[in-house]
């Protein structure tokens, strides 16, 4: 296929800034490159003050790092960048603060980005579709900075094709980050009526979004597989990732955990619970309600290398997600990072029985869903005694159904199903 003219991407978050949506962004630029002659990068300039992570090399791209002076450039370089821990996320002063700077105006004026950021964007974007002006305009929520940038440059040159994705519903019934709903559903609306298309990772995000606009597709989150690696020589539960606030509770497991060492004794060097993110705090908190917490080894942040090495050599992966009858398929960029590691995954709904996450695991043999609205203790108890157990007898578990992850679930494959919406 012959390559393509030009494509702006416009992504807040992009390697070498540490964060899950950064990987999305990367392996779709990664397909936008080799299919299009000319590719331009947007993002932020706090990629000099937020967490990097190098693994993944941008030095390919033509990037414009736009000036931005927004509350992360503010929080980075503050004291508690050092000391994630010492921010006290349940406070009422807290929550009442990411609310605001998630609804509009103030997610434009102060959110991720912020104004000076879309200006910027705007200027840059201008210069680049002057020379490519029927370009495809490719932007990324969240946060909301890089679709209102991609808005204005729209509205400035109509012959272009706009693209607008969701990694998350930005009006949702369960982590409701806004202070009015009805103002953010009217802001939702003027600016994604000037959208082309609409893509979203889910299916359950795709239904939400469909009430701003009636051309939304789901194109999920890729998988890259990574070479195997030798397990840890102790059995290994591991969660690399957030907590977000009271949104990912891991208590199922971690009785799951404390009923397992009732019946033989548990010790650091046979088992252990491997955490790597910014929360480890409150993981180990998690922990010791239970009496558990000496198997718990906290590695804090860490590189995504390492993070993904960890995954690899783990026993059992643990993922944590929401669902509630409004609100289903919350497909975590981790459920896919955690599908590259071709280990067995344990997830933890807190809800109800989410007919997408089922389809999931059952289609690619992922592993086990415990619903805290449906599965009792008991059941959860017996997967990780019998897990467990097979690691003492030397039996190998049953791995993912990789030749089907290759073909359906890569980059390239789901790059195609943006393609063939243009």
């Amino acid at each position: 296929m012959s390559r393509r003219s030009a494509v702006l991407l416009i992504h807040y978050y992009f390697p070498p800034i540490h964060s899950i949506g950064s990987k999305r962004n990367f392996y779709f630029a990664e397909e936008w490159d080799r299919q299009f002659e000319q590719v331009k990068v947007l993002s932020t300039s706090n990629v000099d003050v937020l967490p990097k992570d190098h693994t993944l090399l941008s030095s390919g791209f033509d990037i414009a790092y736009l000036p931005t002076k927004d509350y992360r450039t503010a929080m980075a370089k503050s004291s508690h960048r050092s000391s994630p821990d010492n921010i006290n996320k349940s406070s009422p002063f807290w929550k009442l603060g990411v609310k605001l700077i998630h609804t509009y105006p103030f997610n434009l004026m102060n959110g991720e980005g912020g104004s000076q950021y879309i200006k910027a964007g705007v200027k840059e974007g201008t210069a680049f579709l002057q020379e490519h002006p029927d370009a495809i305009i490719y932007s990324s929520f969240r946060p909301y900075a890089d679709h209102a940038i991609a808005a204005k440059l729209k509205a400035k040159f109509p012959k272009t094709t706009w693209i607008a994705d969701f990694r998350d519903a930005d009006v949702d019934p369960l982590y409701k980050l806004y202070l009015n709903k009805s103002w953010q559903e009217s802001f939702n609306k003027r600016i994604l009526r000037k959208a082309d298309i609409i893509t979203t990772v889910s299916d359950g995000v795709t239904t939400l979004v469909r009430q701003f606009h009636d051309n939304v597709h789901t194109v999920p989150t890729g998988v890259r597989l990574r070479p195997e690696l030798d397990k840890f020589p102790e059995y290994t539960i591991a969660y690399t990732g957030s907590l977000y606030g009271e949104h990912r509770d891991p208590s199922p497991l971690m009785e799951a955990i404390r009923e397992l060492s009732m019946q033989k004794p548990l010790l650091p060097d046979t088992f252990q619970l491997v955490y790597a993110g910014k929360d480890g705090k409150q993981f180990v908190e998690y922990a010791r309600q239970y009496e558990v917490d000496h198997l718990v080894i906290n590695h804090g942040i860490i590189p995504l290398q390492q993070a993904q090495e960890i995954q690899s050599k783990a026993h059992l992966n643990l993922m944590m997600t929401t669902a509630t009858a409004e609100y289903q398929g919350i497909l975590t960029g981790k459920l896919f990072e955690y599908i590259g590691a071709n280990t067995p995954i344990l997830s933890l709904v807190n809800g109800v029985e989410d007919n997408e996450l089922n389809a999931m695991f059952e289609g690619y043999n992922l592993g086990h869903i415990h619903y805290t609205d449906l599965a009792n203790q008991m059941s959860l108890n017996a997967i990780v005694t019998s897990r467990y157990e097979a690691y003492e007898q030397g039996i190998d578990t049953p791995s993912l159904a990789i030749n089907k992850i290759k073909t359906t679930l890569s980059w390239e494959a789901q790059f195609n199903k943006i393609l063939d919406l243009i």
